[in-house]
């Protein structure tokens, strides 16, 4: 992947972050294939004078993401690992190197994780893939979320010990 103000390497998610049950789940093999706001309006609109207003409710957010299970070296077993957290809440990374998907007073927001579909690819070998839906249950502020990401120009070697 390449760099970004919000990171560069792959997603992952974390259930009951910072609880007991804690787990962290690695998107290694997927490709975003959605990543769009999911903004929130009120629009009021005069019958005499046909002026509208708008009232903004937040810039939710919606993420989904295509799991190429057949790079896995145990395809079953990663289904299973993502498949068991399906209509539960999680926190987000859209890259792993940053922060996770946050709100107005820096917190992780959490995701819904709405669908886990399995399906194949429509080639002749129809490798297994999973399609995973994300939806925030806050709405995100990105004013917290940008990760500064070294150039290899910017990095210093010294051998100084």
């Amino acid at each position: 992947m390449s760099n970004s103000i919000f990171g560069s390497s792959a997603p992952k998610f974390v259930y009951d972050l910072g609880g007991v049950n804690e787990a962290t789940v690695l998107l290694d093999y997927c490709i975003i294939t959605r990543d769009d706001p999911d903004v929130r309006k009120i629009v009021h609109e005069s019958e005499l004078s046909a002026d509208r207003d708008f009232i903004t409710r937040g810039d939710f957010w919606e993420f989904e993401v295509m799991v190429n299970l057949y790079k896995y070296e145990d395809p079953r077993n990663k289904f299973e690992e993502i498949y068991q957290y399906k209509n539960l809440n999680v926190a987000l990374w859209k890259h792993r190197d940053g922060s996770a998907f946050l709100d107005s007073s820096g917190d992780e927001v959490l995701f819904y994780i709405d669908e886990i579909t399995p399906r194949n690819l429509t080639r002749l070998d129809y490798k297994d893939v999973l399609f995973i839906r994300f939806l925030s249950l806050k709405e995100v502020d990105f004013s917290n979320s940008v990760t500064v990401v070294p150039n290899i120009d910017e990095i210093i070697m010294s051998n100084d010990n």
